[in-house]
Formats: structure tokens, C-alpha cells, sequence
């Protein structure tokens, strides 16, 4: 690693004045000031036509479409506002299908492919042969993109630039990384909670080695072992976060301000060790109580930023700098979705968190024009799914809201498996082989409802071998289970396969996209808006087909990029196709959207007549 990386790291850790963590990192500091950021590269720039010297792909886990209108009027000039300037934005982008995770999200972020055909049908499913829990990025050493069924924008990059690209892509999260790059990654890693550093897997290091795959290497293990200034996450160690101040004296914009609910509030997690309201202390030593606070907190996508910039650093990885560089990075910046689940999305957390990485944004573009070259990236950003409000907060705003699996129904009869269980027992009453009723409660140690399926986050799987064991046929069971569900006031829809082959209402549509034979349940259930399956008693969630957990935005800015635009309409399916139209690779048969034409210069994409900054809608 040269000097500027040291110094970028010793910067960080003088940035915590007096005690307290510093808001955004210290190339940005001018930048977050003065809003344009810039100057010439180190370097001549590209010519007009060539490719971006590097492409960012960056996801913002948990990112609400509407965090950009009600936190724009505190924005600076270096951050989004730049992009709604210099860019293209698409406010009221959405993920076209029902279960919305982490890991189906940046599949389709990182494939343009839904579940259906990618087979990322939740974090987690249900093997269907022996109903055993089955991890999304779960492999036979160790965490890979085994179980993705589709390739990956990086599998395809990779194959168009060979040599002339470095792939990079990691994440606090496994799932993250991984369904981003597949097994197109010459460096794919994610962060080890123990340790405090970034890692991968021995599924990575089997691949053949090559001249990208050896430098990713070297710089994860130098960025691991740090310099003489420490390593990037120790940074926080005993500082303090606390909530930024109005930045603003306008009295209707400070209004606004003034208009959040309470710091310290109901249904706020106090995980970690901190309290569920400002200021918040980290631990003063290195350890996981330290490193999830980092997660928690503004400061985790301050760290996984400041790797990016020291790859782009490197010596060995240089990214974007290389004469011939035509490079890819994905990166999915984890807090804001540690911190949504926390504190939901009304929080005080959530708004100070949103408006530092408007900051942090605002520094690394000044960074990237500095070391790259202004008008030589290209950033992409968008995010994995929205987020509910607690269910506190809910309530308190009138809605009808509440956990599945915590409800008590009001005239006794206890919980929804309980219940479940002794409907079952009452409808199926006769048809059940003999003694299977004490073998499934009593032998096998689980209730009725476990001796036949498995209710798993809205799904039933049924046994494979239900009808031998139980005398109860398949049919007969779902039958049973449909008209339990369908007397729950929870439950919006419920879903059999067959319905999911020519679907024709918009929410059927939403669930045939989640869907997949192999892996999926055999019936599949959608709770009305505002309820969890299951939860914490605190914090909040998502996983829903409703607007609140589908809709996040698009983003676009750089090399190749229309100036200005609004558009609106358009799909998570689409961010892959418009990077694919821009750097040349051939549309794939996988590939669900379309490129977004008006994001791009005319000389990439088809000619546009609408003005700069007029809004228009996507066409498909």
C-alpha cells in the first residue's frame, strides 16, 4: 500500500474531535462545502466514446425510495444533489416481485433476473427433499454462489474484458457479495465479525488463479493486517456518535426537522449495547460488541468505503488507474439496514445515518474524480428493498399492524401454530393413519403442524413422504391449511403453484416472480400491509410485496451517462441491462428489463428528444 492510503487512514482517525466520530471522510470535507468537486485527474482523461475506466455498482441495503424526499431539503451540494444534477434519477424505481431480502435483492441487482429463473428465493428456504433450513450463499466449501442459477453482470464482464478488468465486490454480508458477483469476482469478500476484517472463502480460492485474482488477494491481506496508522475499523474505538444538528436556520425547513417523533421512543432496539437513542459510546476495545456497534452505525459505510478507495490505491489492484483499466466494483454499503431494523424508519438513527452518507458520497466522488478522472467512473446505485415501520410506530399511527407469530387470538386458543395444530386435528379427524397423532407429537418431539409441514416465512412445504406416514393426502392437507389461513385477518392472499403459471393479477404476478418450483413452498401466503411473520419485539423489517419494502431508487452518474435526466417507472430488472448496453456485452436471454435508453448519453443509448431535467416515463 502507497503513502496516500496511510494518510487517508490517519486522517480518519484524527477526524474524531474530541472524542466524538467525525461525520464524513476527509477527502469530502471541501467537497461536502463546495458541492462540485473535482479537479483534473492524475492523468489525462478518456476520450470521448471509450469506456469508463471503472464502473461502481453500489447498493444501499435498505434503501426507501422516499428517503430521497424527505431528507433532500438537508442534503449538500456534493452528494445526491449532484447526481440529480450531473445524472440521472429514478425516484419511484421498485422490484416487480413479492419477497423482498437481502439476498433476492442483490441477485436481481447483481443478474437483472428475478427468483424464478435465478432460484434467490429468500435468504433462506426449505430443501423440499428433507425440509432442512438451506442458506442462500450456502456451499460445499464454505460461502459461494453455488446455489445462483443465472450469471451475473461480472461473469459477463469478465468474459467481454478478460485482462483489461479487475472485478471487486464485498460487503459487511456474505449474501451481498456473493449474489452481486456470482463467480465472476476476482476478489469477493464480506466481514468477519470475530475477527474485524474482511474475508472470503475456500470456494474462491479453488478457482484457477490469474494476475486479478492474486492482486484482490494482495490488497484484502494488506487492508487486514493495516499500517502504522492502524486499520481502518478500529478507528471509532471509544468515540461517540452523535446526532448531527439542523442544517439549516430556515424556519420552515427547521420545522421539518423538529417534525420526527422522539429520539428515545417504543420499539427501538438496545442491541449492541447502546442505548436506543443519542449520544451512543462504541466499546474501547476491539472485539464483536465493537465491530457490530461499527456495523450499526454511520461509520460502517465509512469503512467499507475507505477499502474501496484503498484498492483504487493499491499497488497491486489499481483500480481504474491501469492504462487499460475497464474495471468493475460492487459494493453494497450494509448499515442504513442494520440501523432500519434497529429503529425503523421514522427514527432519528435512520435520518442522521441518511444524511451522512449523503456526505460520504459527496467525499467519494471527490475522491474518484481526483484518482480516476472526472467524467472516467460511472456509478450505478440503487438498493436491495425498503423497510416497515416498527410496529410500535405503526400502531401509534393508527394502522393495524402486528407479528404473526406472537398473536394471541383475542377468544383463547393461543398461538398460530397452536392453533393451527388443533384445527388441523379437528378438520383431518378420521383420516389420519393410527398412532400418527402421538408419533408426530410425542415420538419426534414437534407439534401436529411439524409432523406434517412446515410453515416457514408465509410458506408451507408439505412432508415428501406426508401421505405414507400420515394417511393424509396432499390435497386434503392444503385444502385444510387454505381454510385456516383464509379465516386469519392477517392474511391478503394465498397462492397455490398452478395459480403462479398465467398469472393475471398484479400481486400474483409479484409472488410468480419470488417463485420456484425446486425451492419454493406449496402454498404460498401474503400478509396485508404492515404485518411479520415473525419478529423481534423490537425494531423494524421488511419481506413484503408492499410499496414501502419494493420500492427503492435508481441512480446513475459518469462517463456514459445522460446529464439531468428525471425518469420514472422504471425497474430493479433494469439497472443490468442499461450497465450491459453501456459497456458493449450482449443482452442475455436471463436478463428481465430492458436498458434504460434515456439514461444514457445519445451516443450509447437511442437519440432522446425531452430536455434535460424533464421527467419522462421509462418505456417498455
Amino acid at each position: 500500500m502507497n503513502q496516500n492510503f496511510f494518510q487517508i487512514a490517519l486522517l480518519v482517525a484524527f477526524s474524531m474531535v474530541a472524542g466524538r466520530a467525525s461525520s464524513i471522510l476527509p477527502l469530502g470535507l471541501e467537497a461536502a462545502a463546495s458541492g462540485d468537486g473535482g479537479s483534473a485527474a492524475q492523468g489525462s482523461n478518456p476520450t470521448k466514446g471509450s469506456r469508463a475506466k471503472l464502473t461502481l455498482v453500489l447498493s444501499v441495503d435498505q434503501f426507501r425510495a422516499d428517503y430521497l424526499d424527505r431528507f433532500e431539503p438537508f442534503f449538500g451540494k456534493g452528494g445526491f444533489r449532484r447526481i440529480f444534477r450531473e445524472g440521472v434519477s429514478c425516484r419511484d424505481a421498485s422490484y416487480r416481485y413479492a419477497k423482498t431480502a437481502t439476498g433476492p435483492g442483490h441477485s436481481v441487482i447483481g443478474t437483472g433476473a428475478y427468483p424464478h429463473q435465478s432460484g434467490i428465493v429468500g435468504n433462506a428456504w426449505r430443501d423440499r427433499k428433507t425440509l432442512k433450513n438451506v442458506y442462500c450463499v450456502s456451499g460445499s466449501q464454505g460461502p459461494s454462489p453455488e446455489r445462483l442459477l443465472v450469471p451475473t453482470l461480472a461473469e459477463l464482464w469478465k468474459a467481454r474484458f478478460k485482462d483489461h478488468s479487475r472485478v471487486l465486490s464485498f460487503s459487511f454480508k456474505d449474501r451481498a457479495a456473493i449474489l452481486m458477483a456470482g463467480n465472476g469476482g476476482d476478489g469477493v469478500y464480506w466481514f468477519d465479525p470475530v475477527r474485524g476484517r474482511l474475508v472470503s472463502s475456500p470456494w474462491f480460492d479453488r478457482r484457477k488463479t490469474s494476475p486479478a485474482r492474486e492482486a484482490s488477494k494482495q490488497w484484502a491481506t494488506a487492508l487486514a493486517k493495516g499500517g502504522p496508522e492502524g486499520r481502518f475499523i478500529d478507528a471509532w474505538l471509544g468515540k461517540t456518535w452523535e446526532e448531527l444538528p439542523c442544517p439549516t436556520q430556515d424556519p420552515a425547513l427547521r420545522k421539518i426537522w423538529d417534525s420526527l417523533p422522539p429520539d428515545d421512543r417504543q420499539g427501538e432496539s438496545t442491541r449492541n449495547g447502546w442505548k436506543p437513542c443519542f449520544p451512543k459510546v462504541f466499546a474501547r476495545s476491539p472485539g464483536p460488541r465493537y465491530y457490530a456497534q461499527v456495523k450499526e452505525s454511520p461509520f460502517g459505510n465509512e469503512f467499507l468505503i475507505q477499502c474501496f478507495l484503498s484498492a483504487i490505491d493499491s499497488h497491486a489492484l489499481e483500480l481504474g488507474r491501469r492504462k487499460d483499466s475497464v474495471d468493475l466494483v460492487l459494493l453494497s454499503l450494509s448499515s442504513l439496514d442494520y440501523v432500519g431494523h434497529g429503529h425503523g424508519p421514522d427514527s432519528h438513527e435512520v435520518r442522521d445515518l441518511f444524511l451522512r452518507l449523503d456526505q460520504q458520497l459527496a467525499a467519494l466522488f471527490r475522491a474518484l474524480d481526483e484518482k480516476i478522472g472526472k467524467g472516467a467512473w460511472t456509478l450505478a446505485l440503487s438498493g436491495d428493498h425498503g423497510v416497515g415501520n416498527t410496529m410500535a410506530r405503526s400502531k401509534k399511527l393508527g394502522r393495524i399492524a402486528g407479528v404473526v407469530e406472537q398473536l394471541v387470538a383475542p377468544k383463547g386458543g393461543g398461538r398460530v401454530r397452536s392453533r393451527l395444530g388443533d384445527f388441523l386435528r379437528r378438520d383431518l379427524k378420521g383420516s389420519f393413519l393410527e398412532g400418527f397423532q402421538k408419533h408426530a407429537t410425542e415420538g419426534l418431539g414437534m407439534g401436529l403442524v411439524e409432523g406434517l409441514c412446515l410453515l416457514s416465512d408465509g410458506e408451507i412445504y408439505l412432508r415428501p413422504d406426508l401421505e405414507s406416514v400420515s394417511g393424509i393426502r396432499p390435497e386434503q392437507l392444503l385444502q385444510s391449511v387454505e381454510k385456516f389461513f383464509g379465516a386469519e385477518p392477517y392474511v391478503q392472499a394465498i397462492y397455490r403453484p398452478g395459480q403462479l403459471r398465467h398469472p393475471k393479477e398484479a400481486m400474483a404476478r409479484r409472488v410468480a416472480l419470488s417463485f420456484h418450483p425446486d425451492r419454493s413452498g406449496d402454498l404460498l401466503m401474503i400478509l396485508r400491509p404492515h404485518w411479520l411473520w415473525r419478529w423481534r419485539s423490537s425494531g423494524a423489517s421488511h419481506g413484503s410485496p408492499h410499496p414501502y419494502d419494493r420500492n427503492v431508487p435508481i441512480l446513475f452518474l459518469g462517463r456514459g451517462i445522460a446529464r439531468g435526466e428525471a425518469i420514472s417507472g422504471a425497474g430493479i430488472e433494469d439497472l443490468v441491462p442499461t450497465l450491459g448496453k453501456a459497456n458493449g456485452i450482449s443482452r442475455q436471454d436471463t436478463w428481465e428489463g430492458h436498458a434504460l435508453e434515456e439514461a444514457l448519453e445519445p451516443t450509447l443509448g437511442e437519440p432522446r428528444e425531452a430536455a434535460p431535467g424533464k421527467a419522462r416515463k421509462s418505456t417498455r
